[in-house]
């Protein structure tokens, strides 16, 4: 397993998720992230299949620790040094991650409303992708 950085596991179908990825490659001034889609052959190497069952479902692995859905959104914020993490997780898990979950069910209805595409460059930023 990788353990030099953070990683962060997504649907690569998904446009609002590579949404979330090209804005964390954004955030991400030092380059601490990686990235690898949930349904990709790393993530079957590097992520057990309890955690792999929904493709809704962020993951974020960080030093060993796994952390999902929005304890996963705090925590990536919180390693890109943003307050935003820490306040999100002053809310309760059960309220965050119903809204997490409320959002994940609705991802494809949201990219087409706000005209989202899954289209991305990733051999710009192809060494942040693990497969």
């Amino acid at each position: 397993m990788i353990s030099a950085k953070s990683i962060v596991f997504f649907d690569g179908e998904c446009p609002l998720c590579s949404f979330w990825v090209r804005f964390l490659i954004h955030m991400d001034r030092e380059k601490e992230l990686r990235f690898a889609s949930l349904s990709g052959k790393f993530a079957k190497e590097n992520v057990p299949a309890v955690h792999r069952r929904d493709l809704d479902t962020l993951i974020f692995l960080d030093n060993g620790k796994i952390f999902k859905k929005s304890e996963a959104i705090a925590f990536i914020l919180i390693k890109l040094r943003r307050k935003s993490g820490r306040v999100l997780l002053w809310v309760p898990g059960v309220l965050r991650d119903s809204l997490y979950d409320m959002v994940a069910r609705s991802r494809f209805f949201i990219s087409k409303a706000f005209m989202m595409s899954s289209d991305f460059n990733y051999e710009k930023n192809r060494e942040r992708f693990l497969d």
